[in-house]
């Protein structure tokens, strides 16, 4: 019969292997958060910052998308209407024709001159929608490759109309263009409770310069 002493010592020795037999099952299970752990493709762990900044573009492109999906496409008149202002105010490059319509979209969603939306006024004609063409034609100066485009802007904002010695600055340009600015203050000034320069600046926000 073992002596107590011996007893303990096999008792130690038994629980010394059964630990080495976990251990070497334990190796070969698969780790339920081994994704967690794989490092980047750079060979660095992620770190709890970039987790973070990870969670936040999560966060971020839901909240696109989500916006996004509230906005309604552009009516058929509105479709009709963008075609031709941009085709007037000659935005032909395809990625400027794609960041003028997601400006347009926003716009129709962002409270500008007391209201959403857009709206051509009584008795104008059917393309004259008020943020579309301001839109197009705030693009179209921002787009000209000539120092005195500033001074255009300025006289498209604020003036009474576009002075014939500005214009004269413009002689490489299809003239027929600035008859169409004319035709956006034409309309701005005699829109009730419009302040033409602020609404211009707001519609501007949406313009890259």
């Amino acid at each position: 019969m073992p002596t107590p002493a011996t007893a303990h010592l096999v008792q130690e020795q038994e629980n010394k292997a059964d630990e080495v037999q976990i251990s070497k099952v334990t190796r070969k299970m698969p780790s339920k958060t081994a994704d967690l752990r794989q490092p980047d493709k750079k060979g660095k762990e992620i770190s709890i910052d970039q987790i973070l900044d990870t969670l936040q573009e999560i966060d971020i492109a839901q909240e696109q998308k989500a916006q996004t999906q509230k906005m309604s496409d552009l009516s058929l008149e509105q479709k009709a209407a963008f075609a031709y202002w941009l085709t007037i105010f000659d935005i032909r490059n395809p990625r400027q024709v794609e960041r003028v319509h997601n400006s347009y979209q926003q716009i129709l969603f962002t409270e500008i001159a007391g209201d959403t939306g857009d709206k051509v006024p009584h008795g104008y004609n059917k393309a004259d929608f008020i943020k579309l063409k301001s839109l197009c034609a705030l693009e179209f100066i921002h787009s000209l490759w000539i120092d005195n485009k500033d001074a255009l802007k300025q006289e498209f904002m604020e003036g009474k109309f576009i002075r014939k010695e500005i214009l004269e600055t413009f002689k490489a340009i299809d003239q027929e263009l600035f008859s169409h600015l004319h035709s956006v203050i034409h309309i701005l000034e005699r829109q009730d409770g419009y302040d033409r320069k602020k609404f211009l600046q707001e519609i501007e926000t949406f313009v890259l310069p």
